[in-house]
């Protein structure tokens, strides 16, 4: 019955994945991320960057860490107050999914 219901989440959450479609990063290119900020949406005095990627953000420094800087050099006007990592999930015994790296937030003001 757990093997079950673990195929059943896993089935489950790889539907919810591929609503989402691609984030942010569209290839690793000479150990560099190649960015794509266009996906990204900003309201005010925060933007959301999609990632969807599977996995923990402790799995993707660099690349994460790639995708701020991309941010921070696209967006010379803007200084950046803090950041969050949108993520689900932690790998558990019995459990095939492992988490998933929805996006980062940025909350940022206007740089005077």
């Amino acid at each position: 019955m757990k093997t079950v219901k673990s195929l059943i989440m896993v089935l489950l959450f790889m539907s919810f994945v591929s609503v989402y479609g691609e984030g942010a990063i569209k290839g690793i290119n000479q150990k560099r991320a190649v960015v794509d900020l266009s996906v990204a949406v900003t309201i005010g005095n925060n933007t959301y960057i999609p990632i969807n990627f599977e996995g923990q953000a402790c799995w993707y420094i660099i690349e994460l860490l790639q995708v701020k800087d991309a941010f921070e050099k696209a967006h010379p006007e803007l200084e950046v107050i803090s950041w969050e990592t949108y993520e689900h999930g932690q790998p558990r015994s019995g459990f095939l999914i492992n988490g998933f790296i929805f996006g980062l937030w940025a909350h940022h003001k206007p740089r005077k």
